[in-house]
């Protein structure tokens, strides 16, 4: 312990541990109410307002941009323009991970805004809801084609219940929800890219990649017919004029950094 002017290192080491204790003690009380909140919002229902994601997606302005550009849709696999146009920010995503999460937003809206997300990650997508019409899930190859599921990708069983388990409607939410998801599992995240690019009809159309490695995957992994450019660009320009939500959530962010 450092003696400080004519405070002697008992007096200083005393002070010390009285401030250190009451900080932990301040941190403990934080997490309690933190944790308690965060259970109480979860559980209490199925999307509640504190926890929902806010949706940023200027679509009207989306349209626009894709409509000058001649695109049919856009494909995004970097974590911001996923959230962007799905409203969802899963696990891999917060761990900084690339390529294993991917958004697809079609030109006309009468096709479906799709997410796809790895198999593991299924219970978030469900408990946050995006606001996207189709969902698909991956997991791997799997070990012999009589396992496959019809989109290719090994089966996923989820998570085990016994028959007589009493269930919350949320988890009873989740077992019908992953049991529907994984009959159409698909055996990787680009394999994945590709089935609702197919089930949004644009497998042959011209389409916006914010990754330019999916110039080369894509193609290489059956989808054939459809012009893909590269419209990070693209991304951008959209990006720059904000909604409300967008702004709202800046404005949180900004008093988080000077707090």
């Amino acid at each position: 312990v450092m003696v400080l002017g004519n405070v002697d290192a008992e007096t200083t080491a005393s002070s010390a541990k009285a401030a250190l204790n009451a900080n932990s003690a301040a941190i403990r009380n934080f997490m309690r109410v933190t944790i308690s909140e965060r259970r109480q919002c979860r559980y209490d229902g199925f999307r509640t307002k504190e926890f929902t994601m806010p949706q940023l997606l200027n679509r009207p302005r989306a349209i626009d941009v894709m409509r000058r550009e001649k695109l049919d849709g856009l494909v995004a696999l970097s974590n911001h323009n996923i959230y962007y146009l799905s409203g969802y920010f899963g696990i891999l995503m917060r761990t900084n991970f690339d390529q294993h999460t991917a958004a697809v937003l079609p030109l006309d809206e009468r096709q479906p805004r799709a997410l796809v997300t790895a198999a593991f990650d299924c219970r978030n997508v469900i408990n946050a809801d995006p606001p996207v019409e189709n969902i698909v899930i991956y997991t791997d190859a799997p070990p012999t084609p009589d396992q496959a599921t019809s989109a290719g990708g090994a089966i996923y069983n989820g998570w085990g219940t016994r028959p007589d388990a009493p269930l919350t409607p949320r988890q009873a939410r989740w077992i019908q929800e992953t049991a529907r998801l994984t009959e159409t599992t698909a055996q990787s995240c680009v394999h994945g890219l590709i089935k609702v690019i197919k089930e949004a009809g644009l497998e042959k159309s011209r389409i916006g990649v914010d990754d330019e490695r999916l110039l080369k995957w894509l193609p290489e992994l059956g989808l054939k017919n459809a012009t893909l450019v590269p419209a990070d660009r693209v991304f951008k320009e959209i990006r720059m004029i904000k909604t409300e939500a967008e702004i709202e959530l800046l404005k949180r962010a900004a008093k988080i950094n000077e707090a």
